[in-house]
């Protein structure tokens, strides 16, 4: 009897040392695969020069014709340093021209770095804590390599539009690439040749035909959205109008959907 109590106890305790074994190992196998995770999140995620102030606001005003290959315009950027800064850096590729920085409209220096930033340098530190903004001029026809900007034709018209996930933001706008900084709020100001519509993030707040050919687009976003999420499509879209909550909670919503993909009966 004791033998049989020793023999099922010792296969117990062996049970009892396999589980644990098992286990650690398990953990083990976690932890490294989450420390690769993490390193490959890194890689194109964090840039150290960003991390001393958080992005709150950018505003893209911006000159678009679907027929050509080039964006122009401006971006302006709320930022709140976490720290005294005496200059900052944006993620910006290197086939983009800046060609100025307003600062509370005086002009400040910067440079186009190879590692496909904007150093913007300040006349005078900048306190921490204290929310501040400035506007970069840029243009240019951005780099194809992540695919992130592309136009062409649907049913012989021209579109364009913008795909930036996961790294691609900064091909075509100035702004901070890193996925752990969401901007609190966006405004997308796109002035195109009037035949045309455009399609973004958000509430489309108004269209506003200008008189000479053009026509200016305005939507906004009010939820935090990574710089990757932001973006755009213009061509010859046609909307549909319609209504819900009637009649407590009546609203408008607009529907964009490309001229060739709609069914002809």
């Amino acid at each position: 009897m004791k033998k049989i109590y020793f023999l099922v106890l010792s296969v117990f305790v062996f049970q009892q040392f396999c589980a644990q074994s098992d286990n650690i190992e398990r953990k083990a196998m976690m932890a490294k695969e989450m420390k690769s995770f993490a390193q490959k999140m890194a890689v194109g995620n964090i840039n150290p020069n960003t991390l001393n102030y958080d992005l709150q606001y950018q505003r893209l005003d911006l000159n678009i014709n679907p027929a050509v290959y080039n964006v122009s315009g401006s971006v302006t950027s709320h930022f709140k340093p976490n720290q005294n800064i005496s200059n900052i850096y944006f993620d910006l590729d290197n086939q983009m021209t800046v060609s100025q920085v307003q600062y509370h409209g005086n002009t400040l220096t910067f440079q186009q770095l190879s590692s496909k930033e904007v150093k913007i340098n300040f006349q005078s530190a900048l306190a921490a804590n204290v929310l501040d903004s400035l506007t970069i001029t840029y243009s240019g026809a951005p780099t194809t390599a992540n695919n992130a900007f592309f136009n062409g034709t649907q049913g012989g018209t021209a579109v364009l539009s913008t795909l930036s996930e996961p790294y691609g933001a900064q091909d075509w706008f100035p702004t901070k690439q890193s996925l752990n900084d969401k901007i609190e709020r966006v405004d997308v100001k796109i002035t195109t040749p009037s035949q045309y519509s455009v399609a973004s993030n958000g509430k489309l707040m108004s269209e506003t035909v200008l008189g000479n050919g053009q026509k200016l687009t305005f939507w906004r976003t009010q939820y935090p959205t990574a710089a990757y999420l932001i973006a755009f499509s213009v061509t010859n879209f046609v909307k549909l109008t319609d209504t819900m909550g009637n009649p407590l909670f009546r609203s408008s919503i607009m529907f964009f959907r490309p001229l060739q993909r709609i069914p002809r009966i």
